[in-house]
């Protein structure tokens, strides 16, 4: 489109040639016809007329597109993140009379910059490379004072704009009509004076002081990007900023259709959201209960076994419950079966890393069969045997029981074969005291191999220090663990362990006159003492 604007033309006649040229060097350009519009430009170029040439719209995309724009202003921490919807051919001051009309900013407050160029306002989205979904932009809020925007002027631009509306209604309005009276009701209700008064500063509802500019405020301003959300609004509706903690609603304010419309969508998400959170909270404790009643949990994805390096199917492996690590049943099977501790620890091994979790008893149990489970269960109860210090195995021939003894316990019942094991004689004396059965042991130690044994046993440990006799009943007594504090089964003598000797005086408990002494004057009995008091 050309249009001819000739002002240092007087005649009135080469105006009009002018325009006639323009159209047709217009329509020459739309056909292609080059000779033509090559005529016309040279006879417009001959008379020095001036010409504003543009793109017509109809050789713009028709179709519109999600334009991303940042947008910033001089107290922003962050640029806030908007998508606005646009078409290409849309000039950058349509692009901020959008704006204007959508968020509030005047366009003198805006500046924007697409692909690192400063937009100018005459300059179309197309022309910056803007004609997809996703195209970026940036836009940067000025302050009043930098754009000089005054109150005065903003004013001027209300009342212009009223009066243009004005102009706009009465065009179609004809003469006959006006002459009439017969004018709309509409604009017979519009006075010009009282609508330009209608802007004055007494009836605008809020001012932000730094920016120096008069503006209508309904509702409250986000501290963050300072868009204007309705009263009630928890959240703002550009950047997501919550409301001032010290804004309260108007008790005159009416929610209008929109905003109950949300209200009422914010009410029905909210529960579609603790809808699905249930129902998800419900089938992970159900996988949890599934997973939970299996012995062994499958791996769910194909593996590769670290150990064997095979490819594992899903659901024919395995995974370790305590760490996650996967292998393939025989490679575990292997690890439990030649594992000679009592744990079965898991087999993961790199370069930089052990796996120190155990295997679960559940889990052993369903990698083996019965008697294989059977066979590891008696191998790892004997090395728990042997690794234990103050184990001890029944006395029984071939009785399988043991138990791991405190000091406070002299008798182990053994609940496998059901004798009363003596844990000082570390024999099965039914029937007779531990003195008795040392007595009788001495008696039939010279005749009787097996006692014989035992008698040196019992010998042994007291000549090691393991065991000491009784300084008033001469019974084998033995200090299995704690502190040197012992008593006679036999006699109730309290006994010294370091010094072998009675622990108090002739008259008992409480008499230092005599005994080890323990303690007194803060000395100890022994240098070895580990208090027997």
């Amino acid at each position: 489109m050309a249009t001819a604007q000739s002002p240092g033309i007087s005649s009135s006649e080469t105006a009009l040639s002018a325009e006639a040229l323009a159209n047709t060097f217009s329509q020459a350009v739309k056909l292609g016809d080059k000779d033509e519009a090559l005529r016309c430009a040279t006879e417009l170029a001959e008379m020095h007329a001036s010409l504003t040439v543009s793109i017509a719209k109809e050789m713009y995309p028709s179709y519109e597109i999600k334009l991303k724009v940042g947008v910033e202003d001089a107290h922003s921490m962050a640029t806030v993140p908007v998508t606005m919807v646009v078409q290409p051919d849309m000039t950058i001051e349509a692009l901020k009379n959008k704006v204007c009309e959508d968020y509030g900013f005047h366009p003198y407050l805006q500046t924007w910059v697409i692909g690192k160029r400063l937009a100018k306002s005459h300059e179309t989205l197309y022309s910056h490379g803007v004609h997809r979904d996703g195209d970026y932009a940036f836009l940067y809020i000025q302050t009043a004072k930098k754009a000089k925007l005054t109150k005065e002027l903003l004013q001027q631009e209300k009342q212009q704009k009223v009066l243009g509306e004005i102009i706009k209604a009465v065009d179609g309005v004809s003469f006959e009509q006006q002459a009439m009276g017969n004018l709309p009701a509409k604009l017979k209700k519009i006075n010009l004076r009282e609508e330009a008064g209608n802007w004055s500063s007494e009836q605008v509802s809020g001012v932000d002081a730094e920016l120096d500019v008069v503006l209508p405020i309904t509702g409250w301003k986000c501290e963050k990007c300072t868009f204007i959300n309705k009263p009630s609004r928890p959240g703002c509706e550009i950047c997501s900023a919550e409301r001032p903690k010290n804004y309260e609603v108007p008790e005159e304010y009416e929610l209008d259709q929109e905003e109950i419309k949300r209200m009422r969508d914010e009410e029905i998400s909210l529960m579609l959201y603790k809808q699905a959170m249930e129902l998800e909270r419900m089938e992970n404790f159900k996988r949890l209960i599934d997973t939970e009643d299996h012995g062994l949990v499958p791996n769910s994805e194909e593996m590769e076994c670290p150990i064997c390096y095979s490819i594992i199917e899903p659901g024919t492996g395995a995974t370790l419950r305590e760490c996650l690590h996967n292998f393939c049943k025989e490679c575990l099977k292997g690890t439990i079966i030649n594992c000679l501790d009592a744990e079965v620890s898991c087999p993961y091994r790199d370069n930089e890393y052990a796996c120190d979790k155990k295997l679960l008893d559940r889990e052993i149990r369903f990698i083996l069969s019965p008697e294989e489970y059977q066979k590891v269960l008696a191998m790892r109860l004997t090395i728990a045997e042997n690794q234990s210090e103050n184990s001890y195995h029944c006395k029984t021939a071939d009785c399988t029981g043991w138990c791991i003894f405190e000091d406070q316990v002299n008798e182990f019942m053994c609940p496998l074969c059901n004798k009363n094991n003596c844990l000082l004689c570390k024999a099965i004396h039914e029937g007779m005291n531990c003195k008795q059965y040392q007595d009788d042991l001495r008696i039939r130690a010279e005749n009787d191999l097996a006692a014989k044994q035992t008698n040196d046993m019992l010998q042994t440990l007291v000549q090691t220090g393991e065991a000491m006799h009784c300084p008033k009943c001469r019974v084998i007594v033995q200090k299995k663990d704690g502190c040197d504090w012992i008593c006679c089964l036999m006699c109730k003598t309290e006994i010294c362990w370091v010094t072998k000797g009675p622990r108090w005086g002739p008259n008992g408990a409480g008499d230092t006159s005599g005994g080890c002494r323990c303690r007194i004057n803060g000395v100890p009995c022994h240098q070895n003492c580990h208090n027997c008091h």
